[in-house]
């Protein structure tokens, strides 16, 4: 249970025959890191926590400008609960206190375990780059044999991504935890992984920008083993990033498929998931497009498509089974109408269907009602439409003072169409800043509800983002009167100067007179 730390300017190198070990009732701290220059592992990592009633696996962190696993294994898996392994970085690298690499590579024969043995949840393996990512082992995050979900994995490379590896974040005893995918543009077609191994290649730490195609025989086989996210959002910059769907996909497991697309998500070809609780997740910050059949028969199963201007239905959007659902989301993002769009001979199939959409006049509502009717087929389905309203008025930023806590300030409001009474109620909050240091970023808003006579005409959509700012905090610097003789040495004792402003208890570091 206790922490091992190799650290170089340059390179490190734990050859074949390495043993690092902090295992014990809970799991140590490792890490491995090359500040400058290359991180190779071809041994053993372990940090797992065997304790029978609570030995949580621990933290392996193996952190590069290169990282690179060959041949490797890994472990931070525990009795009671999974640990965590970083290698090239943390969550899409926005953790400031753990090092980003600009490539790593995990070989087809390493293994990096996060496992939850008896009980627990299954923990968190990370795989990331600032550039390019080349993963093609074996990564899992199970949850316990008794009790406790799946883990989280994530394989990124911000700008390039070739994925061939095995991830399993199955839980016999839970749900299934999730596998994250993020380049920037993707294709998702019957062909084998195109576009995502660099052209000759000489090197596991090499890689160029490119729109990656993703083999559906891939994603089906990672769709065994756990729920998938795809996301085309988080590496590219605001507003860009497609999802192109080209080729059929099915499968057969109780498991989720997301598809997020900064920009657009277009579907040509059908998706089945024909198990009990299996869902179609759709979402785009500009369009969704679906011209294939979105089939989720099972009972208990849902669709959702989301859009931040039009969602657009030109095939059979199918839920039949008990408790299922189907969802549209038009116009989420508040900033102009969004319109549900039925054409071709689309039809939404399902004991409930929601459609919530921000038109471009809300006086459209019984006419957009009775259209939207008409795509409810076998006369199992109930269709209610709702138009979406936004809390206004708000606002979270703040200067600097050392801290993550972000509070709102400003009046809420709400605008629903003239004559209708809906009042906002509940107190609200946001997530809280993912770092202190001065930036920009998105938060999330909660705790709004509304009522009021007409708010059954209504759904309030809470913006999906808030876009917030920490600012420079000013910061004065005086000098205090000092004198010397002219021709002598002046010694500087830290007393010629003081300073107001300073947060969190931070120092100055040094400051010139002259």
């Amino acid at each position: 249970s206790g922490k091992i730390v190799l650290r170089a300017k340059q390179d490190v190198t734990l050859e074949a025959n390495s043993h690092l070990s902090a295992n014990g009732e809970q799991g140590g701290e490792i890490t491995v890191q090359s500040e400058t220059g290359a991180m190779l592992v071809s041994g053993t990592i372990e940090a797992k926590g065997t304790g029978a009633v609570a030995g949580n696996g621990g933290t392996v962190q193996l952190l590069g400008n290169r990282v690179g696993l060959i041949a490797a294994s890994v472990d931070a898996s525990g009795t009671a609960g999974g640990g965590t392994v970083l290698v090239g970085g943390d969550y899409q690298g926005k953790n400031p206190s753990v090092q980003n690499a600009q490539a790593s590579y995990v070989s087809s024969d390493t293994s990096v375990k996060a496992d939850a043995i008896t009980s627990g949840n299954g923990g968190k393996v990370i795989v990331w780059s600032d550039d390019s990512t080349r993963a093609n082992g074996s990564l899992t995050a199970h949850g316990g044999a008794n009790s406790g979900d799946g883990g989280f994995v994530e394989v990124s490379g911000k700008h390039y991504l070739d994925f061939l590896g095995v991830v399993n974040t199955l839980a016999p005893a839970g749900k299934a935890g999730t596998l994250l995918l993020d380049p920037s543009d993707i294709t998702i077609s019957a062909g084998v992984n195109a576009g995502m191994t660099p052209p000759g290649t000489t090197s596991p730490f090499t890689g160029a920008l490119a729109t990656s195609t993703l083999s559906v025989t891939t994603l089906t086989d990672a769709l065994a083993l756990g729920n998938v996210l795809v996301d085309a959002s988080a590496g590219a910059a605001a507003g860009t990033g497609n999802i192109t769907v080209s080729t059929v996909i099915t499968w057969s497991t109780a498991q989720t498929l997301e598809l997020k697309a900064g920009n657009d998500v277009l579907v040509s070809a059908a998706f089945n998931a024909d198990t009990a609780g299996a869902a179609i997740k759709l979402t785009a910050g500009h369009d969704v497009t679906v011209s294939g059949a979105l089939n989720a028969h099972g009972a208990g199963s849902a669709i959702t498509l989301s859009a931040g201007h039009n969602v657009t239905v030109n095939a059979a959007l199918v839920a039949p089974g008990a408790a299922s659902a189907i969802e549209l989301r038009a116009g989420n993002d508040g900033t102009g109408a969004g319109t549900v769009i039925f054409g071709g001979g689309g039809s939404a199939n399902a004991p409930t269907t929601n459609i919530y959409y921000n038109p471009t006049s809300y006086a459209n509502y019984a006419t957009d009602k009775t259209a939207y009717s008409a795509f409810i087929t076998g006369g199992i389905g109930a269709l209610n439409t709702y138009m979406l309203l936004y809390v206004t008025g708000l606002n979270a930023d703040k200067i600097y003072n050392g801290n993550i806590t972000a509070v709102l300030t400003g009046t809420p409001t709400i605008t629903p169409a003239g004559g209708d009474t809906v009042n906002l109620a509940g107190t609200s909050s946001v997530t809280n800043f993912s770092n202190k240091d001065v930036h920009t970023e998105v938060l999330t808003l909660s705790g709004y509800s509304i009522n009021g006579a007409n708010a059954s005409k209504y759904s309030l959509f809470q913006p999906a983002s808030l876009s917030a700012s920490i600012t420079v905090a000013p910061l004065t610097v005086t000098a205090n009167n000092q004198t010397k003789t002219y021709g002598t040495a002046f010694t500087f004792l830290g007393s010629e100067f003081t300073s107001s402003g300073l947060q969190n208890a931070e120092t100055i570091g040094s400051v010139t007179l002259t």
